[in-house]
């Protein structure tokens, strides 16, 4: 005999405020091989959702998001700033939270170079399982493993020049070179920030017909502080997987 799982209902009602001043700039061998439109529009945004007890829920919650984001272009250089801030609060007050920022500067002094520079920074409070910041491999500092850096606390930066070498191999890839210094970590409230870095080079390629502005890299380096064990061999590294989109 199986038993009926019984039909639940939820229901919410939410609002939301936005303001956008479109700004674009068309951009080549910038995040990858094709051109690309980097998004410098002013917005901001706000929202606000009630999911009552009464529409399903075991409790009242009132939910908030806000998002400032600017951008700016002069000449050869970008900036891009964006603060997301979200939160839910029940009858005790505060039940999570969330708020990241990250600023980013770039440079196209030449048409076959670009040099990054960028900072980010967030915190959380009562996130769900598996929702910490969660920093590593693909996540800068990216010749640490994955998970090598967890918690509700996180800084990250880093700086980057990249040289697109080759355009175009067979209508099938471009190649170029980069150099990189990574730094940030992660940690909990109860504990000691936890940081660690890498310095490196790669070799990046990608396609010059995608649709998407993407490069994948082979990077190698030496890595520092993170209480890595105290070995020269343990500190260096290498890795293969998606570049940063700045």
């Amino acid at each position: 005999v199986f038993a009926l799982v019984p039909d639940t209902v939820y229901a919410q009602v939410s609002v939301f405020s936005e303001y956008r001043q479109s700004k674009f700039a068309r951009l080549g061998r910038f995040n990858g091989f094709t051109e690309e439109d980097q998004d410098l529009s002013n917005l901001i945004f706000l929202s606000a959702a009630l999911a009552p007890s009464d529409w399903g829920y075991e409790g009242t919650g009132i939910g908030t998001r806000a998002v400032l984001r600017a951008g700016a272009r002069a000449g050869p250089t970008l900036l891009k700033a964006v603060v997301d801030a979200n939160a839910l609060f029940n009858g005790a007050g505060l039940d999570s939270g969330r708020v990241v920022a990250t600023g980013t500067l770039a440079v196209r002094t030449a048409d076959r170079h670009a040099t990054f520079l960028q900072v980010s920074g967030g915190v959380q409070e009562g996130p769900p399982p598996g929702g910490e910041f969660d920093l590593g491999f693909q996540i800068m500092p990216r010749l640490w493993g994955p998970h090598a850096f967890v918690g509700t606390t996180s800084f990250r930066a880093t700086f980057e020049h990249r040289f697109f070498m080759i355009d175009n191999i067979a209508d099938l890839i471009g190649l170029g070179l980069a150099g990189f210094v990574d730094y940030g970590g992660a940690w909990y409230a109860a504990q000691d920030p936890r940081l660690g870095g890498n310095a490196g080079v790669s070799v990046f390629f990608g396609s010059p017909l995608s649709s998407l502005a993407q490069i994948n890299h082979l990077s190698a380096g030496y890595r520092f502080g993170g209480g890595i064990e105290d070995s020269d061999l343990a500190r260096w590294s290498f890795t293969l997987g998606s570049g940063i989109i700045f």
